[in-house]
């Protein structure tokens, strides 16, 4: 069910704790009665309801679409049927991308996609330029998405950089097998996995990589067990107070606000070795709290500085002792610090 958070904070924009309260809905909704079939535990229908209703009323629209380019880039990872032992997920973007771009769908189709797991919801299927494309859920692949969001940074900001990388898993899972008609596979759902590939990509940087996992209490809570929801935050509680998670959290903090560090998108598909890794200045102080208009100076030395041509600039700051040429310099390395 994480594709459907990630739709409720990214898609759809709601704060955290209105994305909270909606996933509680969706979860009691789709997962309160089971069905006396074998093929499949839950009503696909009452899941597409409840998430329908949900789009609707935070986008007055129930058949709103998944593109969004404008919006936070955000997508989701679904399993084609026909392919399902490649385990490599289709994902479902909000945005364009020039190559392999996703199926063209609605939001409520997108969340159906991503949840459509095996044993569970019976798989949907997407008309993708006229043809019928079935999907099984993102279990398979997109257990913990981060290589793909790394992946899809380097595509979507190529000449970017990146200063915080953070990962949020959903707990300590046991493995499950699930079985269908087709095919048999036993999916283990640790998560730890990916992480611990991306813990490896990162050893040589420092507050950078943060990841965080409720480490126990969370074995036999499933997706389907939406009347724990209180143990879920229990059990997240219990784990933020310990000193080392605590600590952790302090840290990532000061990393975000800070963002000292800076390694380009392209480079994220591998091991970053030190070299690659720009660290900002921590030497130049903010201005003075009073400083207060000077925005056509401002101006004049950010046309020459960021003029598009390559190579040094040079802008000669020139007046009497006291004048605010200090302050000037200060106020324009904060304003663009991070360019």
């Amino acid at each position: 069910m994480g594709g459907v958070v990630a739709i409720l904070l990214g898609r759809l924009g709601l704060r955290v704790e209105d994305a909270i309260e909606a996933y509680q809905r969706i979860a009691e909704g789709a997962f309160s009665e089971r069905k006396l079939s074998r093929e499949e535990a839950f009503k696909a229908t009452k899941l597409e309801s409840i998430i329908t209703s949900v789009v609707e009323q935070h986008t007055a629209q129930a058949d709103a679409p998944m593109a969004n380019p404008e919006g936070c880039k955000t997508f989701v990872c679904a399993i084609q049927a026909d392919n399902i032992t490649a385990g490599t997920p289709t994902l479902i973007r909000t945005y364009d991308v020039s190559e392999n771009d996703g199926p063209k769908c609605k939001i409520v189709q997108a969340a159906l996609a991503t949840t459509a797991m095996m044993g569970y919801f019976k798989p949907i299927t997407i008309n993708d330029s006229g043809i019928g494309i079935t999907y099984v859920g993102g279990e398979l692949g997109g257990n913990n998405p981060t290589g793909h969001m790394l992946a899809e940074a380097g595509r979507v900001f190529v000449d970017r950089v990146v200063s915080c990388i953070f990962s949020i898993g959903a707990g300590h899972l046991h493995p499950i097998n699930l079985k269908s008609k087709d095919v048999g596979v036993a999916i283990s759902r640790d998560r730890e996995r990916v992480a611990q590939e991306m813990a490896r990509r990162f050893q040589y940087t420092t507050d950078v990589y943060f990841r965080f996992n409720v480490d126990q209490g969370m074995q036999n809570i499933g997706a389907a067990n939406w009347e724990k929801m209180p143990e879920v935050v229990s059990h997240t509680r219990q784990h933020t107070t310990l000193f080392e998670v605590s600590s952790r959290l302090t840290q990532a903090a000061k990393a975000f606000a800070k963002a000292d560090t800076f390694i380009p998108v392209a480079q994220l598909g591998g091991i970053i070795p030190p070299t690659n890794i720009v660290r900002a200045l921590r030497s130049c102080p903010p201005p003075s709290a009073t400083f207060v208009g000077q925005e056509e100076a401002l101006s004049q030395m950010a046309h020459c500085i960021f003029d598009g041509i390559e190579g040094r600039h040079i802008f000669v700051l020139n007046g009497l002792g006291g004048a605010g040429k200090t302050q000037l310099a200060l106020k324009f390395a904060q304003d663009y610090r991070n360019k």
